[in-house]
C-alpha cells in the first residue's frame, strides 16, 4: 500500500497492504466544536502503559470523524493512524477472520519494530472482533500498548458494546471509554457549517443558517438514525441534486427529500374538522365515538397536549364488528395521509410472562423506525399484566425502554387500544336507544374491574362503540359492495349493480322497520341477533366476500375476455326470503350474480 506519508511493503506486510488504510492524509471535516472528545482521545493515546481507547456511540454520531480529525491534526511526526477493515476480513467466516487478524497484529508489531514509528490501529465495528473470538489476537497489544508503540482505537455502538464487549471484563478494562452522545441542536449548527465548508466555497451561498436549522429539525423524523450523520446525509443529497440536476438547495426541495426518505410531509397540516368529516364518512354509526375524540385531536394538533405524553391515548371499547379497527385505519389515513402509518399489535400473542420482553422489543423497534405513527393494541384485555405495565409507562412518560435500557420516545405517536370489555353496558345503551355519553361513569366502573383505575386514568379518552342497528349495517353493506365494485372495475372494466327491488327490514334494536334494497336486506338480515357479539359490520363483510366476491371471481377466472363480453354484473335475490321474527332470516333466498352482456 502506498499513501501520502507512509509506505508499506506489499510483500513483507501482505495483510496490512490488503486491509489497512492510512487515516488523516486527506482533507477532513473540522470537528473542533467537539474538541473535548478529541482531547479525551489524545489523552488515551498518551498513556504510558495501556494506551487504548473505545469510542462508544450510535451509528452516525461521529466516531470515525473524530479519529480522522485526530489523525489529521494531532499525530506526532513519527505517528501514523491505520484503519483496519475487520468487516472485510470477516467475510470468509470465523476461522479465516481469526487467521487474518492474527497475521495483521503480527505485521503491525513487526512494522513498528522495523520502522520505530508509533502506530495507532483504528478498528471500527469492533464488535466483529469480539463476536468472532478475535480478542486473543489483540491481547498482546492491549496489555502493553504504550510500551510497544502500538495503540488500539476501537469504535462500536452502545448496543453492541453491551452484547459483545462488556461481558469480557479483561477486554473491557483495557479500553478507555469515550462516550459520544448525539450533539444538541445548537452543537449541530457549527458541525453543519464545517460540513458545508468541506464541500467547497460555492456551496456556502446555498446553505445559510435558516436551511441548516431546518435540516437539523428534520432529524426528529428519523429517530432510528443519529446526528450528525442524518443531517449530513441531507446536505449530501441536496448537493448531489444540485450538481447533477441543477435543483437548487432550498427548504422546498428539502421537504421533497424528506418525504422521499420517510414518507412524512413536514408541511402537512392536519385539519381536525376535515378529519372528523372523513371519519364519519368512512365509519358508519359511530358519530358519538368520533365526537368524543374530536376535542382530544384538537388539543394534539394545536400542540397543547402534555409534552411528556403521547399525542393522544384512547381505549376503544365495544363488541366486535362495530368499527373500532376501521376507525383506527381511517385515523391513520386522515392524520398521516396513509394507513401505512398504522402499527398493529395483536395482544392475544402476548399472554405469557415470556412474551412480555418480545412485546417490548417489537414496540420499541416500531417506534424507532416509525415515530410518527398510530400504535394499535388490539384486544388489550388478553395481554399479560406485564404488557399492560409497559403500556402504562408509555402512557405516563411518553417513552418505553428497549432491551438495552435505552429510552425510546413515543411522544409523536397516537396510542389506541381496543377491548370487548364493557359490551354489556353498551348493549343496554343500544336497546334503550340512549346516548352512550350518559353511561360513561358506569362504563368506567365495568372496565376498571379488569383494567386498573390508574391505567384508565392515564388515557386521553375512553371511546365507546355502540352495537350497530340494521340501518347502519345496510349503509356498511352498501359501502362494501361499492368498494368491491370499484376493485373489479379497476382490474376488469366491469362494475356491480343492485337489482331494483326493495324490502321492509326491522331496525334490529327498535320496533320500527324501513325499506331498503333487497340485496342489502339479505346481507344484513341473517345477522340480526339478540347477541350483541354477532359480528356486526365484519360479519356483513364476510358474507359479501363468501356470497358475492367468490361467485364473481369464479366467473372472472373462467373468462379471459370479460371486458369485451360484459358491461356489469347484477346482484339480485333468488328464492323466498322470510323474516319469521325480527331477529332471524329464513327461507330459500340466496344472492344471484347475473352478467350483463355489452350491447
Amino acid at each position: 500500500m502506498q499513501t501520502n506519508n507512509f509506505k508499506i511493503n506489499n510483500k513483507v506486510y501482505p495483510i496490512l497492504s490488503r486491509f489497512a488504510t492510512e487515516m488523516g492524509t486527506n482533507k477532513v471535516i473540522d470537528v473542533d466544536n467537539r474538541s473535548e472528545k478529541v482531547d479525551e482521545l489524545r489523552a488515551a493515546m498518551a498513556r504510558p502503559i495501556i494506551s487504548n481507547a473505545m469510542l462508544l456511540g450510535g451509528a452516525g454520531t461521529g466516531k470515525t470523524a473524530i479519529v480522522e480529525y485526530f489523525a489529521h491534526r494531532y499525530t506526532a511526526e513519527n505517528e501514523y493512524v491505520l484503519e483496519l477493515d475487520v468487516v472485510s476480513m470477516a467475510q470468509n467466516g470465523r476461522d479465516q477472520f481469526n487467521a487474518y487478524l492474527k497475521r495483521a497484529m503480527d505485521e503491525v508489531l513487526s512494522l513498528q519494530e522495523t520502522t520505530g514509528v508509533v502506530l495507532d490501529i483504528f478498528i471500527d465495528e469492533f464488535h466483529v472482533v469480539a463476536m468472532n473470538g478475535g480478542t486473543d489476537a489483540i491481547k498482546p497489544i492491549l496489555a502493553r500498548s504504550g510500551l510497544l508503540g502500538v495503540h488500539l482505537i476501537v469504535a462500536t455502538t452502545d448496543d453492541e458494546y453491551f452484547d459483545y464487549i462488556k461481558p469480557n471484563q479483561a477486554l473491557d478494562q483495557r479500553l478507555q471509554p469515550i462516550k459520544l452522545d448525539e450533539p444538541s441542536d445548537e452543537e449541530m449548527l457549527p458541525i453543519l457549517r464545517n460540513t458545508v465548508k468541506f464541500y467547497g466555497k460555492d456551496m456556502e451561498e446555498f446553505f445559510n443558517d435558516r436551511i441548516l436549522r431546518k435540516i437539523i429539525s428534520y432529524g426528529k423524523y428519523q429517530p432510528e438514525f443519529f446526528q450528525p450523520r442524518k443531517s449530513i446525509l441531507f446536505i449530501d443529497a441536496l448537493i448531489g441534486d444540485w450538481r447533477a440536476l441543477q435543483i437548487k438547495p432550498s427548504v422546498r426541495h428539502l421537504n421533497e427529500r424528506l418525504k422521499s426518505a420517510t414518507g412524512i410531509s413536514a408541511d402537512w397540516q392536519t385539519d381536525v374538522d376535515r378529519v372528523v368529516v372523513g371519519l364519519k364518512k368512512r365509519v358508519k354509526g359511530q358519530d358519538a365515538a368520533i365526537d368524543i375524540m374530536k376535542d382530544s385531536l384538537n388539543v394534539a394538533v394545536a400542540g397543547l397536549q402534555d409534552p411528556t405524553k403521547p399525542m393522544g391515548s384512547y381505549l376503544f371499547t365495544g363488541t366486535t364488528g362495530t368499527g373500532k379497527t376501521e376507525l383506527v385505519k381511517a385515523l391513520s389515513e386522515q392524520i398521516f395521509g396513509s394507513e401505512k402509518a398504522l402499527q398493529r399489535f395483536d395482544m392475544s400473542e402476548y399472554q405469557t410472562q415470556e412474551s412480555v420482553s418480545i412485546f417490548q422489543e417489537r414496540v420499541t423497534i416500531g417506534l424507532t423506525k416509525h415515530p410518527y405513527t398510530i400504535l394499535l393494541f388490539d384486544e388489550l384485555e388478553k395481554a399479560h399484566a406485564g404488557v399492560r405495565n409497559l403500556l402504562l409507562q408509555l402512557l405516563d412518560d411518553g417513552r418505553m425502554s428497549n432491551r438495552y435500557g435505552r429510552q425510546i420516545s413515543g411522544l409523536n405517536a397516537y396510542v389506541i387500544m381496543t377491548t370487548n370489555l364493557g359490551a354489556g353496558v353498551l348493549a343496554d345503551v343500544a336497546n334503550k336507544d340512549a346516548d352512550v355519553r350518559e353511561y360513561q361513569e358506569l362504563l368506567f366502573s365495568e372496565l376498571a374491574i379488569t383494567l386498573s383505575p390508574e391505567f384508565l386514568g392515564r388515557l386521553s379518552a375512553i371511546v365507546p362503540f355502540q352495537p350497530l342497528n340494521n340501518r347502519v349495517l345496510t349503509e356498511i353493506a352498501l359501502l362494501r359492495v361499492n368498494e368491491l365494485s370499484k376493485r373489479i372495475y379497476r382490474r376488469y372494466g366491469v362494475s356491480l349493480k343492485l337489482a331494483k327491488e326493495d324490502y321492509d327490514l326491522p331496525d334490529g334494536f327498535l320496533q320500527s322497520s324501513f325499506r331498503v334494497n333487497k340485496v342489502l336486506a339479505y346481507l344484513v338480515a341473517d345477522h340480526i341477533k339478540k347477541d350483541a357479539n354477532n359480528g356486526g359490520g365484519r360479519a356483513v363483510a364476510r358474507r359479501i366476500e363468501s356470497e358475492v366476491a367468490s361467485v364473481i371471481a369464479t366467473e372472472l377466472n373462467h373468462n379471459s375476455n370479460i371486458r369485451e363480453r360484459y358491461d356489469h354484473f347484477i346482484l339480485s335475490i333468488e328464492g323466498v326470503m322470510v323474516l319469521d321474527n325480527r331477529y332471524d332470516a329464513r327461507g330459500t333466498a340466496h344472492i344471484k350474480v347475473t352478467p350483463h352482456l355489452r350491447n
